[in-house]
């Protein structure tokens, strides 16, 4: 980069990476800071550290413009505003030697020419921009909020697989004091990023919360809902279909194994963290502020109860087909953090059943750095006493259809909670059934 970035975001995840690159695709320049030297180099290399639809040509694209740079260390002369996308991780997740999240706020640098505004990009629980971000800025800058610095308080709100389209469209939520809101609202205004103005740090960082945390209450709500109908033997399609006839109120998502990936269980334990009462509060302190930990511990329960399912009907196969890896399938990603099918396949390879998984979008040598055995299409299902659909694409349908033999004989265990290949057909998410049957069910 030849000139001095305006932007300087800290933390190369996918909240900060995409973000970036959206940024400098508008001709800012965007420098991205990041501990992890081998990421930093294949970005440098134009080689995405994530699945996300174009994102390699838009990497490409900024690259060759200029407007972007990768980089271990923040510029030497600082820029004019600064993106926290570096993540928190809830008390109950957090080990032991993990720095404090303000730590990276260390890394600040007061622009040449102008007062530097602060954006929080990261998910953080509620009241903790002003009870710890702030005083870290006061002490570094050595001034007062609106004065020596601003801060905003911005938190992502994508979702993975469909953030770049996202962040044009989704209004960018902005809590702080009202001249520090008005100049994020400018930033992110100038980059063709619709603005909600919030009145403070804390009614930002509550409706980031809630909107991950209601959705988690939803998916658990639905997925429970599933977990019911499997130990009544109702077939939870067929039932929700029935149930939304003519009353809409009632509509539920399709049930799946639990809610996976990075953000939605975790941030249920960051609300939670941000909801404890100090002594001396006007609130008491009762078991109302442990709901957002109760919705962690009902999705880990439905997830256990997934596992055991799994484990019941495949107990005598010899061999096993584990299907989509990435914590979702719809919009497709290669994230396998906090993937439920992930946790499924570790719980038969700990029994010492022979799994081999294979994903579309998951590099090979992903999985098996997560320790799986990894099988290329094309598949034989005559190889195979058991399979396992793990998530909710439905290209792993026509995997399936293409691995069939002429004539398929034999039965064969399938686990499909997505009902993407028993569908109707069957009141269980999982069922042992002939090859031919299974043939049948594929047909167009």
């Amino acid at each position: 980069m030849d000139r001095e970035p305006a932007v300087v975001v800290l933390g190369a995840g996918y909240v900060g990476l995409t973000l970036a690159i959206y940024v400098a695709s508008q001709g800012i320049g965007v420098w991205v800071v990041d501990i992890d030297e081998g990421k930093i180099e294949r970005l440098r290399q134009g080689e995405p550290s994530l699945f996300e639809a174009n994102i390699g040509s838009a990497l490409g694209h900024c690259l060759q413009a200029g407007t972007l740079h990768f980089d271990g260390s923040p510029p030497p002369s600082g820029a004019r505003v600064w993106i926290v996308a570096t993540p928190y991780i809830p008390t109950d997740m957090a080990p032991a030697s993990l720095p404090e999240f303000t730590r990276c706020l260390l890394s600040i640098r007061r622009p040449t020419t102008d007062v530097p505004l602060i954006i929080v990009r990261s998910t953080v629980p509620v009241g903790y921009t002003r009870t710890k971000v702030l005083p870290v800025l006061y002490e570094l800058f050595g001034g007062a909020l609106d004065e020596a610095f601003y801060l905003g308080v911005c938190p992502e709100r994508t979702m993975t697989g469909a953030a770049v389209e996202e962040l044009r469209s989704i209004p960018q939520l902005i809590g702080g004091s009202d001249v520090s809101v008005e100049r994020a609202a400018d930033f992110f205004e100038g980059c063709h990023m619709p603005c909600q103005r919030l009145e403070s740090f804390e009614a930002a960082e509550l409706a980031k919360m809630f909107c991950n945390f209601s959705r988690t209450v939803h998916f658990n709500l639905s997925n429970f809902f599933g977990v019911c109908c499997e130990r009544f033997g109702v077939n939870d399609k067929r039932l929700l279909q029935a149930m939304v006839a003519g009353y809409e109120r009632a509509r539920l998502v399709p049930p799946g194994p639990g809610v996976g990936g990075f953000c939605l269980p975790k941030d249920c334990l960051v609300l939670f963290d941000g909801l404890s009462v100090p002594e001396g509060s006007m609130f008491p302190a009762t078991d109302l502020w442990t709901y957002p930990r109760h919705e962690y511990e009902l999705n880990e329960a439905i997830i256990a109860f997934h596992i055991d399912r799994v484990a019941t009907l495949v107990r005598r196969a010899g061999r096993i087909l584990a299907l989509g890896l990435a914590f979702k399938g719809v919009p497709q990603t290669d994230d396998i953090r906090g993937s439920v099918g992930l946790r499924i396949v570790r719980a038969l390879m700990e029994r010492d059943l022979d799994v081999w998984a294979y994903d579309s979008t998951v590099a090979p040598a992903k999985l098996e750095s997560a320790g799986l055995s990894v099988r290329l299409p094309p598949h034989n299902l005559s190889e195979y006493d058991a399979l396992l659909l793990l998530n909710n694409d439905p290209v792993y349908r026509e995997v399936v259809r293409a691995g069939l033999p002429p004539v398929p004989m034999g039965e064969i265990g399938i686990y499909d909670p997505w009902r993407l290949i028993l569908g109707d057909g069957q009141r269980r998410m999982g069922a042992t059934i002939s090859r031919a049957s299974l043939k049948r069910l594929l047909e167009p």
